[in-house]
């Protein structure tokens, strides 16, 4: 039997890699939604500037088992559910709102189970959740629709 001549990719990397990206672009996103309402800044000269990618490797790399477990209890379900219409145009759109509503509902599980019972009073920034679930849901989409894309197709893309 040959050796294929494109790279063959498992259903457990197309997960890691998504989480990754999903959990150090959700960080970055974090950061800077956090800056934007925030009203002291992250650092308050430039030469403390050198902390922003510091936070997102040191915050990112926390984050990554967490986003492979929000894929694993939202993401796989819905593409086993969704798989068909995976080449659809309004798919990527639908994968970001699936993304941002598991990263809420997966954020407010995690602080629930955590911390207890909260109330929006105590945890009113529940909704950074969406951060993390948007670039996940998108980079599964991705990294699922090139895995699975006929080798014909991906020739042209190297």
């Amino acid at each position: 039997m040959p050796v294929p001549d494109y790279p063959t990719h498992s259903r457990l990397s197309t997960l890691a890699k998504s989480a990754a990206v999903g959990a150090y672009a959700g960080t970055a996103l974090f950061l800077l939604a956090i800056a934007s309402v925030e009203t002291q800044p992250l650092f308050t000269s430039a030469h403390e500037a050198w902390i922003i990618p510091v936070l997102i490797a040191g915050y990112g790399t926390f984050a990554i088992p967490f986003t492979a477990l929000g894929l694993c209890l939202f993401g796989l379900p819905l593409r086993a559910l969704l798989g068909p219409w995976r080449d659809a145009p309004w798919m990527a759109l639908l994968a970001a709102l699936c993304g941002a509503v598991a990263g809420l509902i997966f954020l407010w599980l995690f602080t629930d189970l955590t911390w207890g019972p909260l109330t929006l009073a105590t945890f009113k920034n529940g909704a950074f959740g969406i951060t993390w679930g948007v670039p996940t849901g998108l980079a599964y989409w991705h990294f699922e629709r090139k895995a699975s894309a006929p080798p014909e197709l991906l020739r042209g893309q190297r």
